[in-house]
């Protein structure tokens, strides 16, 4: 950014020499006289303050954490998914054992079923085929196997799925009375 001397201000000067700064970038403009307002949302920055490896502890730093460490360096060992591509969920999943407060199908069922053998997951899916149904239901769940969960979501679409928080909600309140 161009500094700004707020003792012998010239708009025209200052505004030159932001016209100068951004020149390469197609596209940009500087308008001299016009003005324009708007809502800025810091809470990126929050999440860029805690990844800052000087905001932690020195004797618990960021990269000795190890799903920090699988990600960012040794990357995760392969695991085998504990129901096989393609087959029938009824012999490795009782109905007891089907703890599901939102509706899913077999893909999402094994999804549900490796997050409780402690498999790490990215849930990968285009949109409205059910992707917060299983995390509702993962979490439900992890409720229900006596863990303790923290959610956390960028969009708050994420916290309201349609005909499953619900269900969670009221689940996860059965199983905690």
């Amino acid at each position: 950014m161009p500094d700004f001397e707020n003792e012998d201000y010239d708009h025209a000067v200052y505004c030159s020499r932001w016209a100068d700064t951004i020149a390469l970038k197609p596209g940009w403009h500087v308008l001299p006289d016009d003005i324009v307002l708007g809502f800025f949302s810091f809470t990126k920055f929050l999440m860029y303050r805690d990844l800052d490896p000087e905001c932690w502890p020195a004797e618990s730093t960021l990269t000795s954490q190890p799903i920090i460490r699988s990600l960012l360096q040794e990357g995760f060992p392969e695991q085998p998914s504990t129901i096989p591509d393609g087959s029938f969920v009824d012999p490795y999943i009782t109905p007891a054992n089907m703890l599901h407060v939102a509706d899913c199908d077999s893909s999402q069922m094994a999804a549900v079923q490796d997050a409780r053998q402690g498999r790490n997951l990215v849930i990968q899916r285009p949109p409205g085929t059910g992707k917060s149904q299983t995390i509702a239901n993962i979490i439900a769940a992890a409720v229900a196997d006596g863990k303790t969960v923290l959610f956390v979501a960028e969009k708050m679409v994420a916290l309201s799925v349609r005909g499953g928080m619900a269900e969670s909600t009221a689940f996860v309140r059965w199983i905690l009375a």
